[in-house]
Formats: structure tokens, sequence, C-alpha cells
């Protein structure tokens, strides 16, 4: 007899004994008869073993597979290890990209890992149905949403923070939330729909502008709108962590400022960048327009920039007059900044705000010795713009002394005195008479008239008794 002619009863028996998957497989493909009698076997055996027919179903897409999966007893594990991440680009520090590819063990394998990292969202949907945590995690931190950002799908991970996922999980090795991979990685809509994120998890400060860093060293300057406007909540006073952007920029608005994005400087101001923002010896961004001669970004910071930033860019703007002055020499930037509002002298205690010495405030960050621009212009022939700076009311008898190496290298080692002497010292015999028309004295800012107006007639004689020999230079 056959074995196909036994009574049903008894077959049923003997797939019922059968506890092997490829036997139970085989006679499930014998015909219709054993097949009806040999697959619910099937299923129940494996949904109490490895359950691998969830698995293949999860990697494949075939939802209904899933469910017939369910329907026999399979039970989706509540916690798992995603092991295997697949290949993604990370870039690491000075910019460089690198691809790590991590370990599969296959009996190990989570369902959830294996349907987001295929893009099948609706069978991610069904197990988080099932009982999985949209926030799972594994040993090495790896967060279910981390896996749908990695590959890039957006649909999955619209479900996952619907579903309570947080954004706090980075992945492994380089410690990248969600957000700052998506922006590494120039995704535009991923970047929506984590900074949509859900009631309970959106990026935090910290985690923008790390994201912020990715996207400029990715050159995906496309989210940088998206980044700084549209529904993110960034605050763009802080330093760049990354050591090449912070040893170049500094801050997010010198680097908008440095690399001539005009209409990304005009959206961090109307941010509330805060173009005073103390950057260390770094110059404020206002310095770095005039450097790049930018006179769109000068007319944007100068009315919200501190008053000592703009009298150091009109300062500067006498350098920079060689490369846009007009026939008479007259600086086109010197002019914008004056008609901005640019005060053409710094006052006495200006230094201790912008270097903090003898216990100043140091709200400005540090910087180099303060020039009076009139000294600036004088120091390079400047005839034009010195008579333009004496007639917005720069003060002719300014006194300058260069105590220290200066980036002014056009004023005499050791210079101590006001404009006129220093135009005199220098032969530029046109300045000089002017700033005498002007009432420029010879003796303004020297040491003896600092004797004469700060020491009584005894007092300076007492002084000038003190003996002193200068030490000679070995």
């Amino acid at each position: 007899m056959s074995l196909s002619a036994l009574p049903t009863e008894l077959l049923v028996q003997i797939v019922n004994f059968v506890d092997c998957l490829q036997a139970l497989h085989a006679l499930a493909l014998t015909n219709r008869h054993f097949y009806t009698l040999a697959d619910p076997r099937l299923y129940q055996q494996d949904a109490q073993g490895s359950r691998l027919a969830m698995k293949w179903a999860a990697a494949h897409g075939k939802i209904d597979l899933m469910k017939k999966s369910l329907n026999h007893g399979a039970q989706v594990p509540s916690l798992g290890r995603f092991v295997h991440l697949g290949e993604v680009n990370i870039r690491e520090g000075q910019g460089k990209m690198t691809t790590h590819t991590f370990p599969v063990p296959a009996p190990q394998t989570h369902p959830l890992r294996l349907a987001i990292d295929n893009g099948h969202a609706d069978i991610t949907e069904l197990l988080l149905d099932r009982g999985c945590d949209a926030s799972m995690i594994n040993h090495q931190r790896t967060a279910a949403l981390c896996l749908a950002v990695a590959n890039g799908h957006t649909d999955i991970a619209r479900i996952l923070l619907a579903r309570g996922a947080r954004q706090e999980s980075p992945l492994p090795l380089h410690q990248s939330f969600p957000i700052e991979l998506a922006a590494l990685q120039g995704d535009q809509e991923m970047v929506e729909v984590l900074l949509r994120g859900s009631t309970l998890s959106r990026p935090s400060p910290g985690q923008m502008h790390t994201a912020l860093e990715c996207a400029l060293l990715g050159e995906h300057l496309h989210l940088l709108p998206l980044l700084l406007l549209g529904e993110s909540d960034i605050r763009l006073d802080f330093y760049f962590q990354n050591k090449d952007l912070r040893s170049r920029y500094q801050t997010p608005l010198r680097w908008a400022v440095t690399a001539g994005q005009l209409e990304i400087v005009r959206a961090m101001l109307d941010k509330g960048a805060d173009p005073n923002f103390p950057n260390g010896w770094g110059s404020p961004p206002i310095l770095a327009a005039v450097k790049a001669g930018s006179e769109e970004t000068v007319r944007l910071l100068a009315p919200v920039t501190h008053r000592i930033h703009v009298t150091r860019a009109l300062a500067l703007s006498m350098e920079q007059a060689g490369a846009d002055a007009d026939a008479d020499g007259d600086g086109c930037m010197a002019k914008l900044l004056l008609a901005s509002g640019a005060k053409p002298d710094f006052e006495p205690r200006d230094s201790l705000l912008l270097t903090g010495h003898h216990h100043g405030e140091c709200r400005l960050g540090m910087g180099d010795e303060l020039v009076p621009p009139l000294i600036a212009a004088v120091g390079r022939g400047r005839e034009a713009l010195v008579r333009l700076l004496v007639a917005h009311g720069a003060d002719v008898n300014v006194g300058y002394s260069q105590s220290r190496p200066t980036t002014e290298k056009n004023v005499p080692d050791g210079f101590m005195g006001a404009p006129l002497l220093l135009a005199m010292q220098l032969g530029h015999e046109g300045i000089a008479a002017f700033l005498r028309e002007k009432g420029g004295r010879e003796e303004a800012g020297t040491w003896e008239e600092l004797m004469r107006t700060r020491f009584s007639k005894k007092s300076q004689e007492e002084i000038m008794k003190w003996p002193y020999k200068r030490p000679s230079v070995q």
C-alpha cells in the first residue's frame, strides 16, 4: 500500500510525529492532500523553533506569509539584537568618509531589523502592532529609527516616530544621532521628517548644532534653509565642534559670511544669530565681510554689530582700500561703513571690553590691538581716506601707541603719537599739511605730552632723574 493510500487519520498521526522541517516541507510538496495536512504542522513547528518563515517574510516583504506564521503561533520577540546595520557611509574626523560593515549572526537577526533594512513599511507596522517597541535598541546602541535613517526609508521613520520612537539613540561607533546622519547624507526628506518628529521626540539643540556641521561638512547647502528656518528650533550662537570648521570659521554666522552666502546670512540674523557672539581670537563676522569685500553683507551686519567691531571694520577697510579704491583713493567700503553709522574713533575703555584685560567684561572676545582708523589711513598714505574720516568727525590728535606687534605693519615699531607725527615720520607731506590745517599737533599722544598732562612739573623733574639704562640686545 502506498503512503498516499493510507487513511487520513493515520497520515495526520504521521505528520504530527515528524519534527524535521525539511521532511515536513518535502511532504507538503508531494501533492495537494499532503500539503493540506503538512503545511499547518510545518508552520507550527517553525513557530516553536527558529521562526525562519517570519524572518524570510520580513526580509522579502511578504506580509501574507508573515500573518500566516503569526497565526500558527509564531511569537514576535519584543527584544532583539539588530546586529547587522549594513554598509553605511559615516564621515569621521577631518571630513573623511569611511564605510563600516557590521557582522550578521543570522539566528539572532530580529524580524523588525529585516523589515526596516529592506524598506517594508507594512511589515514594520504589523510587527509594532504585535508588540515590538518602536524605540528598540541593541547592545551597540543601535535604535530602530537609526536603521531607518541609515537606509533612507522615510516612510518607516514616520511610522516609528508616530509610535513613540525617540531621537536620543545614536548609531554605534561614531555616535551620530538620526538628524545628524540624515544631514550628513544630504537627505532632505528625512531631515524634514525628523524635524517634525512627534510631540515626544524632536532633535535637541545639541543635535541641531551637529546636524548643521554635518550639512556643511557634506557640502549639502540645500539643507541649510531647512535647518535654519522651517520647523527647526536651532540656536546659532555656538562654536563648531569639528576641528576643521572651528579653526577656519568658529561660528555658523562667520562661516556664512566667509562663504559669501548672503541669503543664509540674512536667514541666520532673522533666526537670532548674534554678530557679536564672542569668538575667541577669531575675527567677528563683519571683519570677515570687509576682508571679502562683500558690501551687501556689510550692509546687513553693520546695523546689528557692536560699535567697537564696526570701528575695527572701518580701520580694516583702510587696508582693503587698495582693492576697491577709485582714482583718488577713496574706498567704497569705508564710505559704506561710515554711512551705516560707523564711529571713526574708539572710546577710551574699549580695549577692556574687547580683551577682558584688567578685569574687563570681555563680552566681545579677544582681538588685536585697537588701531584708530585715522592711524590706519595715514599709515597707508591714503589722503582721500584721511579727509573722509576727518569729515566724519575723526579726532586728528587721536593717540596711538604700538606697544606690541599688531596687524598694522605700516606703523614704525615703538611708535607713540598722533596721526600728524606718523605722517611726518612716513614722509606723507600732503597728509601732514592737511592734518596741521585741521588742528593736528606734532606732540599729541607722545610720551612728553603724556607726562605733561598727567604729572605735575615737580613730578616730571623727579621722573627724569630716575636712572635708566636700556638693556642691550644679545
